[in-house]
């Protein structure tokens, strides 16, 4: 059975376009989104990342991709807002006041242009450090909890499940994560396939952790990274052993 060619590209980029604990992007990595693109591919960076995080990671590149931020949360090209789930002031409010911070602990919170953090910032130096949310400027996408007691985390998943309004979308031992109900990088990219007319059978996909399965399920072909959880390698349909190279095996056979 013949297929349309793949004209979108939604790629995770810890674990996936980068290493892990790699801080720098390979030429091999710009290389290929240059050739996507020269293609007519659109070139989707899908992270948990802020938006100002990912401009600088991927500057040479900047101007002729697309960024899915703050896991789903906000969708950017060329500083223009694609699609954007924003959470309520008034829900990242009352969590305020629903915590009390002590030691190591942190709650990073998400903008468009700034992260701004409220606890210990001694980890988070590009971050404006906030004693209140009427210091945070402009629309609130993500909220992530760091070094949290259980106690914390437990109130917070509480009042996420109570009001509907949050969404966990990312945790492991230092982290807890919340976009906007219902949001993850799947919400997003159904959101640009709809504005730029692509279909599902158009899309390829690549990621390797658990926030990635929204935006898997978005394409027809899905691809596990090398260092993919084994959760996201048994929804894939594919697993690949470089990323870069299967994405221009897609351009050749496009």
């Amino acid at each position: 059975m013949d297929h349309p060619k793949i004209r979108l590209v939604l790629c995770d980029v810890d674990g996936t376009l980068l290493d892990k604990g790699q801080t720098v992007v390979s030429s091999a990595v710009f290389h290929t989104i240059r050739q996507s693109v020269s293609c007519g591919v659109q070139f989707v960076i899908a992270s948990g990342r802020s938006y100002p995080d990912l401009k600088s990671l991927f500057a040479p590149v900047v101007s002729i991709v697309s960024f899915i931020c703050c896991d789903g949360a906000l969708a950017v090209k060329n500083g223009g807002i694609l699609y954007q789930a924003t959470l309520e002031k008034a829900v990242v409010n009352t969590l305020f006041d629903k915590i009390a911070l002590s030691g190591q602990e942190s709650l990073v919170i998400y903008g468009r242009d700034h992260t701004y953090c409220f606890g210990n910032n001694d980890l988070f130096k590009t971050s404006t450090p906030v004693t209140s949310i009427n210091e945070v400027y402009g629309n609130v996408y993500k909220l992530a909890f760091f070094k949290f007691s259980d106690q914390t985390k437990q109130a917070v998943r509480s009042f996420a499940a109570k009001s509907r309004q949050l969404s966990e979308i990312y945790a492991d031992s230092s982290w807890t994560e919340f976009v906007a109900f219902g949001t993850d990088k799947g919400s997003a990219a159904a959101a640009l396939q709809k504005q730029w007319d692509i279909s599902s059978l158009e899309t390829a996909a690549f990621g390797d952790n658990t926030n990635d399965f929204g935006m898997l399920r978005q394409a027809r072909l899905s691809f596990a990274s090398p260092a993919a959880v084994s959760d996201i390698k048994r929804m894939c349909k594919f697993q690949t052993t470089s990323v870069t190279d299967e994405i221009l095996n897609i351009l050749r056979e496009r």
